[in-house]
């Protein structure tokens, strides 16, 4: 409901909108249910009515259509070999994780739920397969001082990504800070 208000409401051209869904566990399942048809016909229509849509949740067990829809998923420590399971059903990286580098391969897991497993807090993996990366510069004017050098990116494609996320702010038991 208040997400059709939301999307309902105008807004000026070339600003976008923002959809966040936090903790998405404890409020969204695998079942269909109102919300989640919503999010995805948004989803399917993000570009023609300048909407993106944030889920975070800290377990896989959102509905897996919206899974399969997800064009970047950020990965942070587990060690649940189920999770695993979930996650290499809509991850093509995963899917075909191979055991000995990070990129496409023959289907074994072990290094990827090994790099899951050794993850320290403030580390994730990130799978985004239209991700741009490798900010090799190509020299073009031969000049060797940086100058007329192009940027050149690539895709991450099958490939992920170790990334380091900001340092914990939060204490437990629900306590933030504050501004003062």
């Amino acid at each position: 409901m208040c997400l059709s208000l939301y999307l309902e409401q105008k807004t000026e051209i070339g600003i976008g909108r923002i959809i966040a869904l936090d903790e998405a566990h404890k409020y969204m399942s695998a079942a269909d249910d109102p919300l989640t048809n919503t999010l995805l016909s948004t989803i399917h229509l993000q570009r023609h009515i300048g909407t993106r849509i944030f889920i975070s949740t800290q377990e896989p067990t959102v509905s897996p259509k919206l899974l399969d829809l997800c064009s970047m998923t950020i990965v942070h420590r587990f060690s649940s070999p189920e999770w695993l399971k979930c996650l290499r059903e809509h991850i093509a990286a995963l899917s075909f994780a191979d055991d000995s580098k990070n990129e496409i391969g023959k289907g074994k897991e072990g290094k990827v739920i090994s790099d899951i497993v050794q993850l320290r807090a403030g580390e994730a993996l990130l799978f985004a397969p239209e991700a741009r990366i490798d900010g090799a510069a190509d020299e073009v004017d031969g000049s060797g001082a940086g100058e007329g050098c192009e940027m050149r990116f690539e895709k991450l494609g099958m490939k992920y990504l170790k990334i380091k996320i900001r340092g914990r702010i939060t204490e437990d038991g629900g306590k933030s800070v504050m501004a003062s």
